[in-house]
């Protein structure tokens, strides 16, 4: 995983519990990164995990919950960082559709061993938008509280909901249908 989302999961904890709160999560996680990340580095992705446990355990916020809040912040803040890419997106099925074929075609450009999900989009009938999600790193909890803060960046004009499906060997499915109020 980047160093970047390490970053801004520092970042988000300092925000929101303060900075005693993370060098607590640090200490009782004990990351073999000790709790330093480079945005360019690459880390172990289980010590996110191991984080986000930690953190749990202090503020008792289940992990699900935090780490689809920490979606909710890292969506903000990696558009902040491309601001220009949403000129062109008008709305939340525009830029959602884009995710695949534009901005995973970019980062994989720039960190060819990035290991991202894998995303389909299809428009539905009832005028929804069906997002399947697949990814061998199990956080979807994180893709829903991304979609969430993509749909609050476009005004909240639309609801998420999700649905589980079975795991495909390594890789764990979901469905988020997505519908424009």
């Amino acid at each position: 995983m980047k160093g970047i989302v390490f970053n801004e999961f520092m970042d988000f904890v300092e925000s929101v519990q303060g900075i005693v709160a993370v060098d607590e999560m640090i200490s009782v996680a004990k990351p073999p990164s000790g709790g330093a990340y480079t945005a360019a580095g690459y880390y172990d992705f289980h010590e996110m995990f191991a984080l986000v446990q930690a953190l749990s355990a202090r503020c008792g916020v289940a992990v699900p919950d935090l780490v689809r809040a920490f979606g909710q912040h890292l969506f903000g803040r990696l558009i902040a960082q491309r601001s220009e890419l949403l000129r062109s997106m008008p709305d939340v099925y525009t830029f959602l559709e884009s995710i695949e074929g534009q901005i995973h075609v970019e980062v994989r450009r720039i960190y060819p061993d990035a290991d991202l999900p894998m995303l389909e989009t299809e428009r539905s009938s009832d005028g929804s938008l069906l997002l399947r999600y697949r990814s061998r790193r199990h956080l979807a909890d994180l893709a829903l509280g991304m979609i969430e803060g993509c749909i609050a960046h476009y005004g909240g004009k639309a609801t998420v909901t999700r649905r589980d499906l079975a795991d495909e060997g390594e890789l764990q499915v979901t469905e988020f249908k997505v519908c424009a109020l």
